[in-house]
């Protein structure tokens, strides 16, 4: 593929009437003067329905629009160089094998992160998850969250313990609920 001339940063003021026309020369230039790595860009346009139906012609792939992603809540993706180019797609695990690409910009709610908490990976499944134990005793850290860590992995899990005996204290820690369910439904109020 051949390389575009460098632009220099700056502002660029377009106008028409013909909205598909727009939108294709903003999806054109987009796609021939990719973004870098962490590089920003920002478009403005009139209104909230014209830019989201332009993030959709911008996420669309040239040769193959699809209509829905087929992700769940809980999926995790890595950001990645699709191609020489350096455009940035997302992969994402597909379920008959491989990896699915997919735009940044066609993915709404997401959550960007190099390790994230027990709390938030549930309902996810990792082929490999390590659990990173601290090197004191914390009162979150019980037997529940330790099983919760490791019914994450699918095939391989890896402890790190910070000190010595913190998972024998985690394991022997239970959660405590202090909601006061219990004695409201034993008591319910006259």
């Amino acid at each position: 593929m051949e390389q575009p001339p460098h632009l220099r940063p700056g502002l660029m003021v377009v106008h028409g009437n013909r909205m598909e026309r727009l939108r294709d020369l903003a999806v054109e230039w987009m796609r021939r003067y990719p973004l870098g790595p962490l590089e920003n860009e920002t478009l403005l346009v009139q209104s909230n329905g014209i830019a989201q139906w332009l993030r959709l012609a911008l996420a669309r792939e040239p040769d193959a629009p699809e209509p829905g992603l087929g992700l769940a809540n809980g999926d995790v993706g890595i950001t990645l160089p699709r191609d020489e180019s350096g455009s940035l797609r997302v992969a994402f695990p597909a379920p008959e094998g491989g990896v699915r690409w997919i735009s940044p910009a066609r993915l709404e709610a997401v959550e960007t992160v190099f390790a994230m908490t027990v709390h938030k990976a549930q309902g996810s499944e990792f082929r490999h998850a390590a659990l990173v134990l601290p090197d004191r005793r914390v009162p979150v850290l019980t037997r529940e969250l330790v099983y919760t860590a490791i019914t994450r992995a699918a095939r391989r899990f890896t402890l790190l313990e910070g000190a010595p005996g913190i998972l024998a204290a985690a394991v022997g820690e239970r959660v405590q609920r202090t909601s006061g369910l219990r004695e409201r439904l034993a008591n319910p109020p006259a």
